[in-house]
């Protein structure tokens, strides 16, 4: 990806990695963020690139709002009852991301079913969207709290 985002698509070794980071190899969402910066240059802000409407819900949710903190820090989490796993199921049906089981195979994310016995988890919809979560929450974790340091380290 980034030998591409270089040689194909002209960007700088800098710019490639930065945009790599935020978006994770995913190249319609690094198009979009490339078009979009090209158009709003100063402006360009890599958080609005892709909308998520549903984002906001979720956040407000107590029992979708644990699940988002999990997947901002470590990229999924654990559900213990797919049917009646009501944050969970949120998340799915906003787009913010999806219910996997184990065995499913998954990029870029820890091996998430290693020491618990769940047989299922919810991950985000992409790389970019973990960091559109973290970045939402970031205002609900205050610098003293614990596990402040590990998201804010997602949203440099």
């Amino acid at each position: 990806m980034l030998k591409m985002l270089q040689h194909d698509w002209g960007m700088d070794e800098n710019l490639a990695k930065i945009f790599y980071t935020y978006f994770g190899g995913d190249i319609y969402t690094t198009k979009q963020a490339l078009d979009s910066l090209v158009e709003k240059k100063d402006n360009f802000n890599p958080f609005a690139v892709v909308d998520c409407p549903g984002l906001p819900s979720c956040v407000e949710d107590p029992e979708a709002r644990a699940h988002l903190e999990n997947m901002a820090k470590q990229g999924f989490s654990p559900v213990r009852n797919v049917k009646t796993d009501k944050g969970a199921r949120m998340i799915a049906e906003e787009n913010v991301g999806g219910v996997i089981k184990e065995g499913a195979i998954t990029f870029g994310l820890p091996d998430i079913f290693t020491n618990t016995s769940c047989e299922w988890a919810v991950i985000p919809s992409s790389y970019h969207m973990r960091l559109k979560i973290a970045d939402k929450l970031k205002n609900i974790f205050p610098s003293g709290r614990p596990g402040a340091s590990r998201l804010g380290a997602l949203l440099i």
